[in-house]
């Protein structure tokens, strides 16, 4: 059987999704590490102190940083390699280069595990769905044609999102929703985790962006100015779906959303990471 062979594009998202996984509030500073990385080519390799160049041209190295610093040199060296390199000549490579940058082998083996998962991992589209009965949230990644399945079958779900675009089943067919940004960012993770309370910190830097300051890094400002006018404008704009429901929260936990409905997300995988959340 040939080998899949890894090419430089493939490469990229590969590895930004391999350090998303790890650093999920670092996709901003990946692109400019990579581009800054890039920047200093025909070098075979990216240095530590490099990319800690980088971080301090976005503002800022600690302790978390300096371990974002060597797996990005470990991940770069991995993936930037002649083109195209098969797939177990990625891994030795990953294993080489962690030796290099002082990765014990235990937390190796790790990453050679998490790599060769993401390398079966296959298409180019994550989906979620679930249906009125369904508990817990089904997920995949797949492929264009596959995704073009889900859209056919569009009308059968509740709520549909595919991409930007979202709509509901309504008594005479189906209507689309406008949602800002904001909205559908926090759509989509109440979706994704229906039934279990989102962390209102962290739910409110994803749907917000990862550059925003949090207000007096007070949560309950967070829950009073930010959250509640957003979660009533997402009961507003789904109150169509009549057993969608986002409850008022408990004290001490985040808003969740409940109720006998089915839906169906699916987003180019590049765009998971802005709707993952610490939730076990």
């Amino acid at each position: 059987m040939t080998e899949t062979l890894i090419t430089p594009t493939r490469a990229r998202g590969l590895a930004k999704r391999f350090f998303l996984a790890t650093f999920p509030d670092g996709e901003r500073w990946f692109e400019l590490a990579w581009d800054t990385a890039l920047a200093q080519r025909p070098a075979d390799s990216v240095s530590k102190q490099s990319t800690e160049d980088s971080l301090h041209a976005i503002g800022g190295v600690d302790g978390a940083t300096m371990d974002m610093a060597r797996d990005f040199a470990i991940l770069f060296e991995t993936f930037l390699q002649k083109y195209p390199i098969a797939q177990e000549a990625l891994i030795e490579s990953l294993e080489a280069s962690c030796a290099k940058h002082g990765k014990n082998p235990r937390a190796t083996q790790r990453l050679a595990v998490k790599l060769r998962q993401n390398l079966k991992q296959e298409g180019d589209f994550v989906v979620w769905t679930a249906t009125e009965l369904q508990s817990k949230t089904s997920f995949d990644y797949i492929s264009t044609k596959q995704a073009e399945a889900y859209v056919k079958k569009e009308g059968a779900y509740d709520i549909f999102i595919n991409g930007e675009t979202v709509s509901i089943k309504v008594r005479n067919g189906r209507e689309s929703l406008a949602l800002p940004p904001r909205l559908y960012s926090l759509l989509i993770m109440f979706l994704r985790y229906r039934s279990r309370p989102l962390p209102p910190e962290e739910s409110y830097r994803k749907a917000w962006g990862h550059s925003v300051t949090l207000p007096n890094s007070d949560l309950k400002s967070v829950l009073r100015d930010h959250l509640r006018f957003a979660v009533s404008d997402l009961r507003t704009k789904l109150s169509k779906v009549g057993k969608f429901e986002i409850p008022d929260k408990q004290r001490d936990h985040g808003y969740r959303c409940e109720g006998q409905f089915s839906f169906c997300i699916i987003l180019d995988r590049d765009f998971e990471p802005r709707v993952t959340l610490k939730i076990t």
